[in-house]
């Protein structure tokens, strides 16, 4: 992020060096690089939360097949007056499995990565409409 205050504040204190093609093509390369960087971390982050929600749903799986398993060993065995507190853990069980399956696995709010995007984007679009408008004009 520092890289790209320095950048930005470079084109707009000193305009005159966008024109400068050595120096947008250093700053173009920096700036893929942090997109890059930012990229891979995001992607990785990603990964680990989706491993870890999966191993969150394999015990919750699990649990709930060895209820279902001790369910039917009672239904089996007329043991009905036991079939309420099962009942119950396997409620808690579905629930918390409902809960974990909603989950997100990118590091975000739902509406975040599109404030992102248009923090990003919305200055290079202004930028090339006003360029554009200059040749255009001839200003």
């Amino acid at each position: 992020i520092g890289c790209l205050i320095i950048i930005y504040a470079g084109a707009l204190f000193f305009p005159a060096l966008l024109r400068n093609i050595p120096w947008a093509a250093i700053n173009g390369l920096i700036i893929l690089g942090v997109a890059v960087s930012f990229m891979t971390t995001l992607f990785d982050m990603h990964r680990r939360i989706a491993k870890e929600k999966g191993q969150h749903l394999r015990e919750i799986d699990r649990r709930l097949q060895l209820s279902f398993t001790d369910l039917h060993q009672r239904i089996d065995s007329g043991n009905s007056s036991a079939l309420a507190p099962l009942r119950e853990v396997m409620d808690a069980l579905l629930v918390e499995r409902g809960f974990m399956a909603k989950l997100p696995t990118w590091p975000w709010q739902s509406g975040t990565f599109a404030s992102f995007l248009t923090a990003i984007l919305l200055p290079l679009i202004v930028w090339a409409i006003q360029a554009l408008l200059q040749r255009v004009l001839g200003m």
